[in-house]
């Protein structure tokens, strides 16, 4: 392969993981080694371990190193298909000293890097540990600017804890992982549960150990104004909840509804008697040919027409006055007492009858 073919290769390879390449890689895609060299003697890449490099522009730095590392334990694999199997992903987590440098916690000196694997592993690198362990699912995730697999906080504390690590170093770690909100109080007191004499307390001491932890994750008192802003946010829905439960009670009346719930509001007194006793008797005429009644009826229907009211006729079954009289002839004139409508009210209930639009409980 030409040194442009393969510098394009190794290119395209390395943008989709971080900027590094194994020579497995490579070699699948027809970059052999002597032209990785040739590409590493032209400054196209870099030697980052044995069997890993970096694309020339790609910032080195500690993290990339445990990143190549951590290709060096599957090189055939790209990380993409590591990270997307179930399987392949816990074969080899980012874990202790490594971990926490991940996630920002901590204080320590630098000591190699670390995994935990699935199976027991050696490495012939001398600076790179392998920790066997099986891992649930809740002691390992993704790491969010990384893409590794890397260990809880809650996790990595508990494992610095059994390698020997002193109590105050890990309560620094609790410290720094609750101020930055990287754990929660009841992990961090599960993942150590017994080993309480760690941190001087009596083993089994679940009470002492909770107490410990929860000195670093203290409680956040809300400013005043976030407890109204909450409440005024709520208040609407909580109307709503209270207009719900009440139309699904048979008790409350049309009427009553009708005068709590017209527009999400209520109406002036005076107004809502004079139009509950116009909707129930149906006496005035010209009241019920406004054409805002026609409106009126379908927002009553709407709201009412499910539930239980059998002191009164619906709106449906009242009578309405015409409401073009243009088009009748001057001897032509209708009343409500003459007038009957021939369909058959299918929205009246009767006592003990099931709530039409309702499926029968």
């Amino acid at each position: 392969m030409k040194g442009a073919e393969a510098a394009e290769t190794v290119g395209d390879l390395a943008s989709q993981q971080w900027g590094l390449v194994t020579t497995a890689q490579a070699a699948a895609h027809g970059v052999d080694l002597p032209s990785l060299r040739r590409l590493a003697m032209r400054e196209v890449i870099t030697r980052i371990r044995h069997g890993v490099y970096a694309t020339t522009g790609t910032p080195l730095s500690a993290e990339l190193e445990v990143k190549a590392h951590w290709l060096a334990v599957h090189p055939d694999l790209m990380a993409a298909e590591r990270t997307s199997d179930p399987q392949l992903v816990v074969e080899a987590v980012v874990s202790h000293t490594t971990a926490a440098e991940l996630w920002g916690v901590g204080d320590f000196w630098p000591d190699g890097v670390h995994f935990t694997t699935a199976v027991r592993r050696r490495s012939r690198q001398a600076d790179v540990y392998f920790h066997r362990a099986d891992l649930r699912d809740s002691d390992w995730v993704l790491h969010p600017t990384s893409g590794m697999p890397v260990t809880t906080v809650a996790r990595t504390v508990a494992d610095l804890a059994d390698e020997g690590h002193e109590a105050d170093h890990l309560l620094g770690l609790a410290a720094d992982a609750a101020r930055a909100s990287l754990t929660m109080e009841r992990d961090l007191v599960e993942a150590l549960a017994g080993k309480e004499e760690v941190f001087g307390l009596t083993a089994g001491d679940r009470a002492g150990l909770a107490r410990l932890v929860g000195e670093y994750f203290p409680t956040v008192e809300l400013d005043p104004r976030i407890y109204e802003e909450i409440d005024k946010a709520m208040r609407p829905i909580r109307e709503q909840i209270d207009t719900l439960m009440r139309s699904l009670s048979p008790q409350i009346t049309m009427s009553e509804n009708l005068e709590r719930t017209v527009d999400g509001g209520s109406l002036v007194p005076d107004l809502f008697e004079d139009l509950r006793k116009k909707v129930m008797t149906g006496t005035d005429e010209k009241f019920l040919a406004l054409p805002a009644t026609a409106e009126i009826a379908r927002l009553t229907e709407a709201a009412f027409g499910k539930m239980v009211v059998p002191e009164y006729p619906t709106l449906a079954s009242l009578p309405l006055k015409r409401q073009n009289e243009e088009s009748a002839g001057p001897n032509d004139q209708e009343t409500p007492e003459n007038h009957q409508d021939p369909r058959p009210d299918h929205r009246r209930v009767e006592k003990g009858s099931e709530t039409p639009g309702k499926e029968p409980e």
